[in-house]
């Protein structure tokens, strides 16, 4: 298979609003400190629904590229990192925050998938471009280069959670949803996979809006990224479970009322 040939032809469509299952309803925690856990995801959860957002969890990668494509006016082409193009991702290793507004369309999306880097450094894995585009399924990418003058990528290895694929439909912006979905699958890549260290590459006109919303703290400058003629220039955003299990903490103080026992 060549790259640039998607495995099945998906199309964007509609979901019945009550159809998907309900995001609490799908989890089952594995890891992590399960009371503050449940509770985060049910005040997550709820927070969404009250901005008009019923959220799931979904490993058809065909459906994000579709529906990326079907909203290209407001949403730059997929990270190759996360498009069922080039890669073959599994439920085990990868999945997408689906969120669905009362008219079925799709309003929000979130990829996150499971990258076990072994002995290999993030740095050689982004310039090589093995995490943008598998070898295995079809070649290379003649036309893109990728250049990390990040220090720290250097310095990870094993296993990493690598979000990309990050949208949300205009009628949704500015509802506060970058706060609660960029939250919930770390929590949900966490209790999953048991995953110590979230990795994110943000465009960096983004970086002051994105970071607060996050609440990320680390956050540096130096990837850029050549591709048909063009650079983008990128952040590298990170967070380890040190940083998030408060931060997890301190949202539900703000938003659910009182901490829940086991809350680290």
């Amino acid at each position: 298979m060549s790259l640039g040939t998607p495995a099945v032809s998906a199309v964007a469509r509609p979901h019945h609003p009550l159809a998907s299952p309900r995001l609490p309803d799908q989890l089952t925690l594995q890891h992590g400190p399960c009371d503050m856990l449940s509770a985060f995801f049910l005040v997550a959860d709820r927070l969404a629904r009250e901005r008009g957002v019923r959220l799931s969890i979904s490993t058809d990668f065909d459906e994000l590229l579709a529906v990326n494509r079907a909203n290209r006016s407001s949403w730059e082409s997929l990270l190759p990192a996360v498009d069922s193009r080039y890669h073959r991702l599994g439920p085990d290793e990868a999945f997408w925050l689906r969120g669905v507004d009362a008219a079925g369309r799709v309003v929000l999306t979130r990829a996150c998938r499971r990258v076990d880097l072994g002995n290999r450094n993030l740095h050689d894995e982004l310039t090589s471009l093995r995490l943008f585009y598998d070898p295995r399924i079809g070649g290379g990418a003649p036309d893109d280069l990728l250049f990390c003058d990040c220090p720290s990528a250097h310095q990870l290895y094993g296993l990493i959670s690598f979000q990309a694929g990050g949208w949300h439909h205009p009628d949704y912006r500015s509802k506060g949803l970058s706060a609660i979905s960029s939250r919930i699958v770390k929590a949900l890549a966490l209790t999953m996979w048991d995953v110590w260290e979230w990795v994110s590459l943000v465009d960096d006109p983004l970086v002051p809006h994105l970071l607060p919303a996050y609440g990320v703290t680390t956050a540096e400058p130096g990837i850029e990224w050549r591709r048909y003629g063009e650079t983008v220039r990128m952040h590298m955003l990170r967070m380890t479970v040190a940083e998030l299990l408060p931060n997890l903490t301190l949202f539900l103080q703000r938003h659910g009322g009182n901490q829940p026992r086991g809350a680290a």
